[in-house]
This record gives structure tokens, C-alpha cells and sequence, in this order.
């Protein structure tokens, strides 16, 4: 039920924790654990149900030819509701067109569909690298009340945003 922030200068590791968090990379040294499971030795199906990571370059988990497959393919993915994804997305981007190619959306929309993505699956635990980068004040706003509903409705159980955004830290 709480949202950490990871604080530090570029290079002090912040990117790789979360990566270590959903075993992208194997830790050099000590021991990772999210959800019980040890990410870099878990099957990567039981890892996504256990935590999601939106990373510093959104368009690394974006790969369909279209906004709404994108979305589609996320609820698939993600066992969700049909609509789930674009709901999430609406509530973030709401001026995102279905029919845009991803990698024709500006950075800040391009992290909106992203992390709309990646909530889709409810993952308890949920990693976000610099998700303020490229976002306007209007859709920060709507990041931090999302952020905020997922903690206090339960529906995530952490939250952990590695950022240099000192003025979201202080919101959070």
C-alpha cells in the first residue's frame, strides 16, 4: 500500500534494481525477491502476473501496428476484461486515437499507452523508470491520481518509480 521512490544521479543503479525486480537482469551479488519469486530464475508468465515494469523507453514494450491492438493484445496478455487497457489509457491520454501507430505518438503518449498497458494486468507490484519524462502537467496530474488510486484501493500493494522528478516525489 505504498509508493516508494528511488532517488539519485545517473549511473547509482535505480534502473537496474527494477530491472532485477522483474528479472531482466540476474543481480551480481545478494538476492531479489518480488512476490515471493526469485525474477531472473521465474518463468517470465509468472513474473508479470507478480509485478510490471514500465521502462524508461515505453516504445521497448510496444510493438503492434495500432493503438487499439495494442490495447487489444494487452487485455489478451492480461486475462482482463475486454477494454480494459483503453479504459486505463482514456483515463491518462483520453486524446490518443486508436488508429495511430505507437511509434508515431510523441514520448509522453507513448509512456501513457505503456503504463496503460502494463496496468491492464493488475500486477501487485508495479516499476516505473522516469514515468514523468515526456508528460505534460495536465497528464502528470492524471499519472499521480492513478498512481494514488492503485495503493489506496489495493489494487496494486506497492508502487516503486525510479525518478529525478523531485516535484512528483513530493505530490507522491
Amino acid at each position: 500500500g505504498e509508493i516508494v521512490a528511488l532517488m539519485g544521479r545517473n549511473g547509482a543503479g535505480k534502473s537496474s534494481l527494477l530491472t532485477a525486480m522483474v528479472g531482466m537482469v540476474e543481480p551480481s551479488g545478494g538476492t531479489v525477491s518480488t512476490g515471493g519469486l526469485r525474477p531472473h530464475r521465474a518463468h517470465p508468465s509468472e513474473m508479470v502476473r507478480a509485478a510490471g515494469l514500465v521502462p524508461q523507453e515505453p516504445a521497448d514494450l510496444l510493438y503492434a501496428a495500432s493503438v487499439a491492438d495494442e490495447c487489444r493484445e494487452a487485455d489478451l496478455d492480461a486475462a482482463a476484461e475486454a477494454g480494459t487497457c483503453r479504459r486505463l489509457l482514456t483515463r491518462l491520454a483520453p486524446e490518443i486515437d486508436d488508429a495511430t501507430h505507437p511509434r508515431d505518438l510523441p514520448e509522453g503518449q507513448r509512456l501513457c499507452l505503456a503504463l496503460a498497458v502494463v496496468l491492464a494486468a493488475a500486477p501487485p507490484v508495479v516499476l516505473l523508470d522516469e514515468p514523468t519524462r515526456g508528460l505534460d502537467y495536465t497528464a502528470k496530474r492524471r499519472l499521480t491520481g492513478i498512481l494514488r488510486e492503485l495503493v489506496s484501493t489495493g489494487s496494486a500493494r506497492a508502487v516503486v518509480l525510479a525518478t529525478h522528478d523531485v516535484e512528483l516525489v513530493a505530490e507522491l
